[in-house]
């Protein structure tokens, strides 16, 4: 049975209790908005949450935490306990050769580049390249990283530890557009200031739902959102069945956080336009495989995060023990995770045998019958991005007052948390700003 009443509007309905469902949520609430969130799942956090397994908070998703950006600020803003810890300085650090190069530090992307450089003009010539195309012009556009590199070097290791980082945050630096890397060093400074969740991130996420909840906003679970009502081209609100009992609620504003293809499935295809529906239709997910291994020591002996130069690996771009810095993540001993990106998912065996022979060949006295936890390939409907950098579509969508938050829609130069953070951003003040217009 269907039920609908006046008590049941809303100026927000939020679809999705992930990263961009919950910064949307909590920017709303704070400004006095009346907020539904829908979630489908038992739990809050989407991909961004934990399993506890023999001990062991494991993540399901982002590993690494933005500290002192959007995503920090929407805990302060609903008074939320923002329970992330930082690794010693420094935090960062890639695997040039045979050695590191720390990041963060005065000076540090001409020393990434000198170290693999062949020879000072190579260096100079790589760095000068990188230099102009963060003042003065980006790349052109529909050049990927590495081919934009390529124009400058030919060195496989300078290449590389490009790609290497690309990969540790955006994705695929042959996928990736170069523009697309240039604008993430711009406006994120690169990948520098994180931490690590120091009860998981489950526990991090429920902090956020409960300040959400404090400050008035509902939150649902086991919430299977069914449709997205839509009339005369503008969002109505949505329909959801949870315990066997369907509702409707009127909503004057929907936020989706169940990623663009979704969207245009829960409002119908009728509602959108060809060239919005081409654009979502050609939307490509990334894919990706992690190894999460534990030991009564640390395999990785790094507190932050590694970076190893793809000139060095088969797959792997990312390595972090969160548990040397936040030790309170397990029962005992040491949790290491490790990513790499895949590149044919037509072959999934291989794509893990990949991941696990450069643990082998980086850790040493790894040993994967002995230090494998858990392998997790998310792809699908479960992927590391929605869309490949470059490939997102806007928040806006062609049907007004309807919106899609999270990694789908990062705005240039934005990826992982701090772009689903930020998506929340944008669209909770453009919400506001048509609510306040409404008065």
């Amino acid at each position: 049975m269907t039920t609908t009443s006046d008590a049941a509007h809303y100026d927000a309905a939020v679809i999705g209790g992930g990263v961009g469902g919950l910064a949307v949520a909590a920017r709303l609430v704070a400004a006095g908005c009346r907020v539904l969130v829908l979630e489908r799942l038992k739990e809050i956090g989407g991909r961004f949450t934990d399993v506890t397994v023999d001990g062991f908070h494991v993540s399901t998703g982002g590993v690494g935490i933005e500290v002192g950006g959007g995503f920090q600020e929407c805990f302060d803003l609903v008074g939320a306990p923002f329970d992330v810890v930082t690794p010693p300085d420094p935090v960062l650090r890639y695997k040039v050769a045979d050695g590191y190069v720390d990041a963060g530090a005065k000076g540090s992307l001409r020393r990434l580049v000198m170290a693999a450089a062949r020879d000072d003009d190579e260096g100079s010539r790589v760095f000068n390249a990188l230099k102009r195309a963060l003042a003065w012009e980006e790349p052109s556009p529909g050049m990927s990283l590495v081919e934009w590199l390529g124009t400058y070097t030919d060195n496989k290791d300078l290449i590389g530890i490009f790609a290497g980082i690309c990969e540790a945050t955006h994705g695929p630096g042959e996928r990736v557009p170069a523009r697309q890397f240039i604008q993430f060093i711009k406006v994120q400074g690169g990948y520098r200031s994180f931490g690590f969740a120091r009860h998981g991130n489950r526990a991090l996420m429920q902090a956020l739902a409960d300040g959400i909840r404090h400050r008035g906003g509902e939150i649902v679970t086991r919430a299977e959102v069914k449709e997205i009502v839509v009339r005369h081209h503008r969002v109505a609100g949505v329909r959801y069945l949870r315990r066997g009992q369907e509702q409707t609620v009127t909503a004057d504003s929907v936020v989706s956080n169940a990623g663009p293809k979704m969207t245009v499935a829960l409002a119908g295809r009728e509602a959108f336009d060809p060239g919005y529906l081409g654009l979502v239709d050609s939307m490509r997910p990334m894919s990706i495989v992690t190894v999460v291994s534990t030991d009564r020591r640390p395999l990785h002996d790094f507190a932050g995060v590694t970076i190893p130069s793809l000139s060095g690996t088969r797959r792997i771009s990312y390595l972090a023990t969160p548990t040397l810095a936040a030790p309170e993540s397990s029962d005992g001993g040491h949790l290491t995770e490790s990513y790499g990106m895949v590149r044919d998912e037509s072959n999934w065996t291989a794509e893990v045998e990949a991941n696990l022979a450069d643990l082998e060949d980086h850790l040493p006295g790894f040993d994967r019958a002995k230090h494998v936890l858990r392998v997790n390939c998310y792809s699908g409907g479960w992927p590391c991005y929605h869309a490949v950098p470059g490939d997102d579509v806007p928040q806006r969508t062609p049907v007004e007052l309807l919106y899609n938050v999270g990694d789908g829609v990062k705005p240039d130069g934005w990826s992982g948390l701090a772009a689903c953070a930020e998506t929340g951003r944008l669209v909770a003040g453009d919400i506001l700003s048509r609510l306040s217009g409404r008065g």
